[in-house]
This record gives structure tokens, C-alpha cells and sequence, in this order.
């Protein structure tokens, strides 16, 4: 249970540290390709250095010295520890937090796993043979893409469907959908540390900055709207 919530401290702790290096010294620059791999490099990074430890190697042991301070504490309050070993309840204040991180990372991934079911549902029924179009309506979007599909709203107009489709289609092609996923995943883990949703929306924004990009190139019109993959 400690082991757990240390872990999460300092992957916390890592993640905020990328993302004030980001903020000021990549955040303005317009290479997106560049941003978007530090951005993604920051996430795995800092649910990797936590496992990193150093050893020590210089003339003093840490071990010995914990273990004296533990055997002098004990020893001094043997009968204090005694009686609060008999009066300790579960709800404790360490195991509250425990407990409200779990149910913030049990509620973020249920979400996410349903999101991800309803776009699964919506592929099998709407679908058609050798198309990577999704015709769907009730969702407060214009379109959006995911899992290799471009997802329109029916109440679009042919050519304002048109656009959409090539905008989407960018987003295919440069794998974005990945990283919103992988990005969900993080949030599930780290549903408490903005340093998330501040790198999330950076991410979601190179997107469509790159998304935008390849339809200049390509001479087609931008789409001023706001997909919700």
C-alpha cells in the first residue's frame, strides 16, 4: 500500500517536472513533431524513474543507520506501539488516501474502457465493407477519428462531411489516436496531478496544429471546428 502510494508521489512529482520544462522551453516552438515526442517521452518517463533508485556507495550505510533509529523507537516506546497496535482501525488516515486514490483510478478507467467499448459498438453496427467511414448521430461533435475509423455526423452537409474527412484522415495517418489512449491511460494512474491535463491539452493542440499543417500542404481548406476523439 505504501509502495503504491510513494510510487504515484513520485511519478507525480516527475511528470510535473516535464511539463514546466516544457512550458518554458518547448510550449511556444513550432515544431510540433518535436513536442509531440517530448510530450509522449515525459508521460513513459516518469512512470519509469520511480523505479530507478541509486545505490549508495559511499562509507555510510544508510541500512544500519534506519535500522538503529527503528530498533531506539522501539525500544523507547514499546508500550506506547503496543497500544496502538490495539486501537488502530482501518481508517486510517494513510488508509483513506489509499483508498480515494483507488476509487479515482477505478472511476478513470472504467471510463475510459467504456469509451472505448462504445466506439467498438459503433464500428460493428455502422460500418461498411472496405470503408474507414462511421456515420453516427447524438454526439455533440462534428466528427472525430479512432481505432482506424473516421467517425462523421450525419446531420453534416456532403462537402462540410468532405473536409472533415480529409482533417480526420491526417490524424489516421500520424497515429494520433495512440496517444490519446496512452494519454488515458496515464489519467487513470495520475487523475490527480494536473501536470495530466495540462500535457493532455498540449497534445490534443499539436494535433491539430499537425493535422492543420498537412492540409495546407495538401491545399485543402482548414476545418474550423473541434473534434472529440
Amino acid at each position: 500500500m505504501n509502495a503504491l502510494l510513494i510510487y504515484m508521489f513520485k511519478a507525480a512529482l516527475y511528470l510535473s517536472a516535464f511539463y514546466l520544462i516544457y512550458y518554458f522551453l518547448l510550449s511556444r516552438d513550432t515544431t510540433y513533431s518535436r513536442n509531440r515526442a517530448f510530450i509522449l517521452f515525459s508521460l513513459a518517463s516518469a512512470l519509469i524513474l520511480p523505479n530507478i533508485t541509486l545505490q549508495n556507495t559511499g562509507y555510510f550505510d544508510t541500512r544500519l543507520f534506519g535500522r538503529y533509529l527503528s530498533d531506539v523507537f522501539v525500544t523507547a516506546a514499546s508500550g506506547t506501539t503496543q497500544k496502538l497496535n490495539n486501537t488502530s482501525s482501518f481508517f486510517t488516515p494513510l488508509n483513506i488516501i489509499y483508498l480515494v486514490y483507488l476509487t479515482g483510478a477505478v472511476i478513470f478507467g472504467l471510463k475510459l474502457l467504456t469509451d472505448i467499448a462504445n466506439l467498438l459498438f459503433l464500428i460493428l453496427r455502422q460500418r461498411n465493407s472496405g470503408s474507414r467511414i462511421i456515420r453516427f448521430h447524438g454526439f455533440n461533435t462534428a466528427g472525430f477519428s479512432a481505432m482506424g475509423y473516421v467517425f462523421i455526423n450525419t446531420k453534416l452537409k456532403p462537402e462540410e462531411a468532405a473536409e472533415i474527412i480529409k482533417h480526420e484522415e491526417n490524424h489516421l495517418k500520424r497515429n494520433h489516436f495512440l496517444d490519446i489512449l496512452f494519454v488515458g491511460i496515464i489519467k487513470s494512474l495520475q487523475w490527480f496531478n494536473p501536470a495530466v491535463y495540462l500535457f493532455n491539452r498540449s497534445l490534443r493542440a499539436i494535433h491539430e496544429f499537425q493535422a492543420d499543417q498537412e492540409c495546407l500542404e495538401s491545399g485543402i481548406p482548414i476545418v474550423n471546428y473541434r473534434d472529440s476523439y
